[in-house]
């Protein structure tokens, strides 16, 4: 069971690395045809421009995002597990919790794995096209930016929270098809419905929309929340994501 979760968790990492090379080739030949960020003439100009500056915080909150859409599809680890093959769960010398534990660990190790590869990836778009002494592009600096630790720590635990979400919303399904397809979509539009004024008629409408957003992840990725809030509310998503879905699969019965 863990042998099969580590090869599927091999292989949407593979997948998932690839998709990401991909996109540097995509963002490096259209680099090479239009010069961002200046005319196609414009070399001179390039040299002379002014080194603008990007908190490379923001690059790792990017790279998880992208690596919560592989925690989505990771997220029906427990519900496979209900479809199938539940009876041979029992059959374990170990206790369901311990067995739930390993898979999201596995599942948890290639995600984070997933942030680090497109978080690369990008450092090395910026290092190829965008450093101080680029000819082509608008030339970058990185800089750690304002608080860079806490920024860091809620990027990585983003797509953690989302993962324990997305599993314990299916742990007790066989399959995690409706829940991986609703999620996001209810993710972004609570987001927008929270963030968007409804008029004076709709205040009430917009402050349910406010509270619900609450439990919404995506908002404490926000520049709008304090980055040490964000960090904090996202290990407490990961922590109880974690108890409910192991609560859940434990009283699923074959």
């Amino acid at each position: 069971m863990y042998y099969k979760e580590y090869v599927r968790a091999r292989k949407a990492l593979i997948v998932f690395g690839i998709i990401w090379a991909a996109l540097f080739v995509v963002t490096a030949l259209l680099t090479v045809v239009i010069p961002m960020g200046f005319d196609l003439d414009t070399h001179a100009a390039a040299a002379n421009a002014k080194i603008a500056t990007q908190p490379w915080p923001a690059l790792v909150g990017i790279a998880a995002v992208a690596a919560a859409i592989m925690a989505t599809a990771l997220g029906s680890t427990l519900a496979q597990e209900n479809d199938g093959h539940l009876a041979l769960a029992f059959t374990k010398p170990y206790s369901r919790d311990v067995s739930a534990a390993a898979l999201m660990a596995t599942d948890m190790g290639a995600i984070l794995g997933g942030v680090l590869i497109g978080f690369i990836v990008m450092l090395l778009h910026y290092a190829i096209f965008h450093h101080p002494g680029s000819a082509c592009c608008q030339p970058y600096r990185l800089v750690a930016g304002p608080d860079p630790v806490f920024n860091t720590l809620r990027s990585l635990l983003f797509p953690l929270a989302w993962y324990v979400i997305v599993v314990a919303l299916s742990a007790r399904l066989r399959g995690a098809g409706l829940v991986q397809t609703l999620i996001w979509p209810i993710a972004i539009g609570m987001a927008i419905l929270a963030t968007v004024p409804l008029g004076r008629g709709f205040q009430v409408w917009h402050q349910l929309f406010v509270a619900l957003n609450a439990i919404n992840p995506l908002q404490y990725l926000s520049e709008h929340t304090p980055a040490a809030l964000g960090a904090a509310v996202l290990a407490a998503f990961v922590i109880v994501g974690w108890l409910v879905a192991t609560l859940q699969w434990r009283r699923v019965e074959a």
